[in-house]
């Protein structure tokens, strides 16, 4: 019988919501290209047979990338599992939503800026993936419970949303 933590029923939740992710990516993008289609005057059928080609090959480069996680989940090597996403922007900035829901906010300030250190858009105000007005005021409500790592994983945040070097 499972309990819920095992390192394939973390990965199970993984792979679903880098799924979602990627839909909703992928539907921005799609409103976006029908806009900009209406707003030139036509084409719109061209670019959105673009779109489509370029989310394909985007969500099989997803699907490659997890697959050797699942692999390593599935062989009971947690570790392994975790390190092949080592490196993924998006998956650090779903991990710091979780344990921000989930009220921990130590690893919450870790993984948001690691999420930021791999995509610096994260915290560039002309970014459309910028992640900033939700994320400025939950750090401010944060900063009196965090110290240590924390705390400077925090001021690291605050200098990267406001434009400073980090």
């Amino acid at each position: 019988m499972r309990d819920g933590c095992t390192p394939a029923r973390r990965l199970d939740w993984l792979e679903r919501a880098v799924a979602a992710a990627l839909v909703a990516f992928c539907l921005a993008a799609v409103v976006a290209a029908v806009r900009l289609g209406a707003a030139a005057g036509g084409g719109g059928a061209d670019l959105l047979a673009e779109l489509r080609e370029r989310t394909e090959r985007r969500v099989a480069a997803e699907r490659e990338q997890i697959r050797p996680a699942w692999a390593a989940a599935v062989r009971g090597e947690a570790e392994a599992a975790l390190g092949a996403f080592a490196d993924n922007s998006q998956l650090h900035l779903l991990l710091a939503g979780v344990y921000r829901e989930s009220g921990s906010a130590a690893p919450a300030l870790r993984e948001y800026r690691r999420a930021v250190e791999l995509l610096r858009d994260y915290a560039d105000r002309h970014s459309p993936q910028f992640v900033g007005p939700g994320l400025a005021i939950w750090l401010r409500e944060v900063r009196p419970a965090v110290s240590g790592a924390a705390l400077a994983d925090l001021h690291y945040l605050e200098r990267a949303l406001a434009g400073g070097c980090s």
